[in-house]
């Protein structure tokens, strides 16, 4: 009974807090993950990983049909150049 009594009482709590200070807490929990995802980036271009920058911009949210895109440009290419070297020779 008291678990239900106190979830009833968090939820009259978020009810009766504004919606700009829900927005605010949104978006300033926005940032760390754009953050944390430009530090993963960098990391893979430093070390030359660079085919999977394009999954961790696909966690964030950014356009997938780019994000397909240019993993096939990074992905794709290579695996056909080497198929048609196997082929001709």
């Amino acid at each position: 009974m008291e678990t239900n009594t106190a979830i009833k009482q968090e939820q009259e709590d978020l009810a009766a807090e504004p919606v700009s200070e829900q927005k605010e807490q949104v978006a300033d929990s926005k940032p760390a993950g754009v953050a944390m995802s430009t530090r993963l980036c960098n990391f893979f271009e430093l070390v030359g990983l660079t085919w999977f920058i394009p999954v961790v911009k696909l966690g964030v949210g950014e356009d997938p049909q780019e994000q397909f895109k240019q993993l096939m440009l990074l992905i794709g290419v290579p695996v056909v150049a080497f198929a048609l070297f196997l082929g001709l020779w």
